[in-house]
């Protein structure tokens, strides 16, 4: 019976984390990188993490996703603009498509697929998470936050 409550606490404790904090479209691609697990380990070992540059036009995260067709543009990293439920549905649309091989990453920004209205009807008809996605952020980024001021 312990158990069951300390899951439920646990549960509510990382939904209240996840709801409590914006994440601005720097850090969204800083946790992306560093934490989804979408990308090969090597690229996050490569890049020099410089807390400056998260939120700057300097973003080494924001510029390889968008090497890659991923959309981060640089103009909002650098103007700290609020990473939304519309931007992760389509961030996490993008990588999907990535991934499935369908499309060749070649930077050029990954458009939305011509039989779908918005990236949110693609998450939804491709079974992907888009609200997970972005709880699983800001999640990731807090707790980078909290090893950084425990040093």
């Amino acid at each position: 019976m312990n158990k069951f409550f300390s899951i439920i606490f646990l549960s509510l404790f990382l939904i209240n984390i996840s709801d409590s904090k914006e994440i601005t479209y720097g850090e969204a691609a800083f946790s992306i990188i560093q934490y989804s697990n979408l990308f090969n380990e090597d690229i996050s070992k490569n890049i020099t993490f410089n807390k400056n540059d998260i939120n700057s036009i300097k973003n080494p995260y924001a510029q390889y996703l968008s090497s890659l067709g991923v959309n981060f543009d640089s103009i909002f990293v650098e103007l700290k603009r609020i990473f939304n439920l519309k931007d992760a549905s389509r961030v996490v649309s993008q990588i999907y498509l990535i991934h499935s091989g369908d499309i060749d990453p070649n930077g050029k920004e990954i458009k939305l697929p011509k039989d779908y209205k918005s990236w949110i009807e693609f998450c939804d008809v491709n079974g992907l998470e888009p609200k997970n996605f972005l709880n699983a952020l800001k999640i990731s980024l807090q707790i980078h936050e909290q090893k950084l001021n425990n040093l």
